[in-house]
């Protein structure tokens, strides 16, 4: 469920935020009831104001490192040891802005190609194969 604050800016749990500021995935599975993944997407998605897919998380993470430090400056450790501690002292939930505006778009297809190379991408058009 989302939630927003007064300013309109969604909350989300401390280990999202870590997650994206350290790289390393911290999302709490107790909390996301086993969907860590859906943690990382719920954040980023919203972040960058697109529908990212799985390849262009590392270049999200990375884009909204900066970003996110300066939002928190106590987010900017090198990769906390005790999430739990950190909670504790900083909170479990914090308000973000979307920094949409500042993302640049890739076309997912095109990024994976930029990514891997033409050769190992492939394209299928949904709507071609279902006029068969």
């Amino acid at each position: 469920m989302e939630h927003y604050n007064a300013k309109g800016q969604r909350v989300f749990h401390i280990s999202q935020i870590l997650t994206c500021t350290t790289g390393i995935v911290m999302i709490d599975g107790e909390y996301f009831d086993g969907r860590m993944m859906e943690g990382i997407y719920e954040i980023l998605n919203y972040l960058t104001g697109d529908n990212l897919f799985t390849n262009q998380l590392p270049r999200a993470m990375l884009w909204s490192q900066p970003l996110l430090k300066k939002h928190l400056p106590w987010t900017d450790v090198p990769s906390p040891n005790n999430i739990k501690r950190m909670e504790d002292q900083y909170g479990s939930f914090h308000a973000l802005p979307s920094f949409k505006n500042a993302w640049r778009s890739i076309d997912p297809t095109q990024e994976a190609q930029n990514i891997m190379g033409k050769d190992k991408v492939i394209s299928i058009s949904i709507e071609r194969v279902a006029e068969r």
